[in-house]
């Protein structure tokens, strides 16, 4: 690999993480609002259904900037298809378990996802996941039960709607990175939220119920930060690999406990900054990891 080659990558993969960081920064925010809106009885496929027009308008909104209509022609359609039905699983169940589930708690659960994901890909995208990175991902999940701390409470059995979530999340993340390589991020979010659009429609007159100005003012503010959200987590894992960038998702645990502090009053016990703390040592690590191997030069051919 020559130097240039490295030094891209290199940069593909810090860009891949800042995407990361700041779209779980976002997100977060979207499901402190999103909790706010369930708690008031709005139910999430209503949630979804109104989101997902507000998402789609935006993006036809700004369609002519990446290109107009030819820019939504998909090369692998049934693939995207898919991809959207799995993706109305993420959200739903996420947004279901926030009407009972602390943010934290639903956040800490959901942890489990990269942990998922970076199982898999050596499976489905056949990624390298050496065994530096594989301890740093235990050590980063131990953190995590550090951070929930189960023996102080029982398990509620919403929390089950959260491993639905991460089950779901974690499919739609490896599609995304597998459907990358011939799909632009704005079809990849596009799709995704066309398909959250159809399946909620589906259900959508069975939970209607009206609601009032600031309510819809919450629905556009969750609109505009999924897209936003989605949008730089897509580019994240399109730019590096889903081994290196899956695990900065737990700083979603950060900021799930300063919003949640912030907003609904909870005070974080000990084990969470604790847990927060190994977490952020364990992707650092990885990120440390990974600058090395780049900068190691690798062996040269046996002469033929």
């Amino acid at each position: 690999m020559s130097q240039s080659a490295i030094i891209e990558r290199q940069n593909h993969v810090v860009a891949g993480i800042a995407y990361m960081l700041c779209g779980m920064l976002i997100l977060t925010g979207m499901d402190v609002v999103v909790k706010i809106i369930v708690q008031a009885d709005v139910h999430p496929v209503q949630v979804l259904f109104v989101r997902g027009w507000i998402v789609l308008a935006i993006m036809f909104a700004v369609l002519p900037m990446f290109g107009g209509l030819p820019a939504l022609k998909p090369v692998r359609p049934y693939a995207l298809v898919v991809r959207g039905a799995i993706g109305f699983l993420a959200p739903f169940s996420f947004f279901s378990a926030l009407k009972t589930v602390p943010l934290a708690d639903a956040t800490v659960v959901f942890f489990a996802a990269p942990l998922l994901m970076t199982g898999l890909s050596p499976l489905v995208l056949k990624e390298k996941v050496g065994p530096y990175r594989w301890a740093a991902v235990i050590v980063g999940f131990l953190g995590v039960v550090v951070a929930v701390n189960p023996s102080a409470k029982g398990l509620d059995p919403m929390l089950f709607m959260v491993f639905l979530a991460l089950l779901a999340y974690s499919a739609l993340a490896l599609m995304g990175r597998w459907l990358g390589s011939t799909e632009t991020t704005f079809r990849l979010v596009f799709y995704f939220n066309l398909g959250i659009l159809v399946v909620s429609s589906v259900f959508v007159a069975f939970v209607w119920q009206p609601i009032d100005l600031e309510t819809f003012g919450g629905l556009v503010a969750i609109s505009i930060m999924a897209l936003v959200g989605h949008v730089l987590l897509t580019k994240a894992f399109v730019l590096a690999p889903l081994s290196i960038v899956s695990p900065f998702e737990y700083s979603a645990l950060l900021w799930a406990a300063i919003l949640g502090y912030l907003v609904f009053g909870d005070v974080p016990a000990n084990t969470v900054w604790v847990g927060g703390a190994i977490i952020a040592a364990s992707g650092m690590f990885i990120l440390y990891r990974e600058a090395r191997l780049a900068r190691k030069p690798k062996a040269e051919p046996p002469p033929a």
